[in-house]
């Protein structure tokens, strides 16, 4: 596939999901071409997923309805799909899933499972492969009808493990999560998607646009299973550090470090840690694939404090909203992978100036 600079028509295009309309009116060639088939691909392999979650809890008498969505189309994006149920069917629908690789990204009480039921108008289950695919699971029937503030995600259910007769304590944990956010200037998370991680066949498309060397030091802020630092080492020989909050995601990158030649291990760090206290004084490549609404805290921390000539890479399917303007922006395209990639180069310092730190 091929990767050149986007006209701001397909940029646009990504951003409101109509990437595939909009490059098979543009021509068939180039990328608005790679763009018309990646969404072919994605849509063919999430139709095969829905297919077989439906077979599986179909086959365990549970009654599930396949939610008409842009796969049906051939002009799916992401690799997502969804189902309905009934909210009693959450838990049996959980365990039939479990064995085809879908799962929440913590083992769930029965007491969790029940406040998922109650609070949660959907859940969406994660199997960390090639392209980190996604089964959304719409709950019919749920819902508290609380303000937003006491409405619990899935963060304060992780969070408190609590049984199912104290489950009417969760809007209250939210509330002070809330608050205690509120206070830290730390984001909470919005959904019940713990981690979607860059597809695999994306990643080097995009290290292409800051064009890692074995000089480079590069530093993923979020990097969850740790398949974009280890596809640097691997294929572009630099040296990569990943930094991520959620212990079981820590865990995962570790193992596949260890899977490694020992001289590729000698070239990545997993550090466990938040991407805002992040030590950045060596970071040559800054990655970030996080949430909009975390980014427009973190990035303009990032270019303030990365040091002089760093290259900064964010890749998303959503607008930036109110950032600094990138250097460059262009859409990347892979076989099963669709992103807008935006580029910093952090400015030498003015004379007599700050160093530009060392940590966020």
């Amino acid at each position: 596939m091929t990767q050149t600079n986007h006209s701001a028509a397909l940029v646009a295009a990504i951003h409101d999901q109509t990437a595939a309309q909009v490059a098979s009116e543009l021509g068939t060639s180039g990328v608005a071409r790679d763009l018309v088939a990646a969404c072919a691909a994605i849509s063919r392999r999430m139709l095969s997923v829905r297919e077989d979650v439906t077979r599986a809890c179909q086959a365990a008498g549970i009654s599930v309805h396949p939610v008409v969505g842009p796969e049906d189309h051939g002009a799916l994006q992401h690799h997502q799909t969804a189902l309905r149920l009934a909210t009693p069917d959450l838990g049996p629908a959980l365990t039939a899933l479990a064995p085809l690789g879908f799962d929440l990204p913590f083992q769930p009480t029965a007491g969790q499972v029940a406040a998922m039921g109650r609070y949660l108008s959907r859940v969406t289950l994660v199997r960390s492969d090639q392209v980190t695919a996604r089964v959304v699971l719409y709950l019919e029937g749920s819902g508290s009808g609380l303000p937003d503030k006491m409405q619990p995600r899935m963060a304060d259910i992780v969070a408190r493990p609590l049984p199912a007769v104290l489950g009417w304590a969760y809007p209250a944990f939210r509330l002070a999560r809330v608050m205690r956010n509120r206070l830290s200037g730390r984001k909470a998370p919005l959904s019940d998607i713990d981690f979607l991680g860059t597809p695999a066949p994306l990643i080097a498309p995009l290290l292409n646009v800051v064009a890692p060397g074995p000089e480079d030091v590069l530093v993923d802020l979020g990097c969850g299973d740790g398949r974009v630092v280890l596809a640097a080492a691997q294929q572009f020989g630099c040296r990569a550090i990943g930094v991520e909050a959620n212990l079981v995601l820590v865990a995962a990158a570790k193992d596949a470090r260890a899977a490694l030649d020992p001289a590729l291990q000698d070239r990545v760090e997993i550090l466990q840690g938040f991407a805002e206290e992040a030590d950045l004084s060596r970071a040559t490549i800054i990655f970030l694939f996080l949430p909009t609404y975390v980014l427009t805290s973190i990035l303009p921390r990032v270019l303030s404090r990365a040091r002089p000539g760093a290259r900064v890479l964010v890749h998303e399917q959503t607008r930036l909203g109110d950032l600094p303007a990138p250097t460059r922006t262009q859409v990347v395209v892979s076989s099963e992978g669709i992103s807008v990639a935006h580029f910093w180069q952090v400015a030498e310092p003015m004379a007599g100036g700050s160093d530009g730190g060392t940590a966020l």
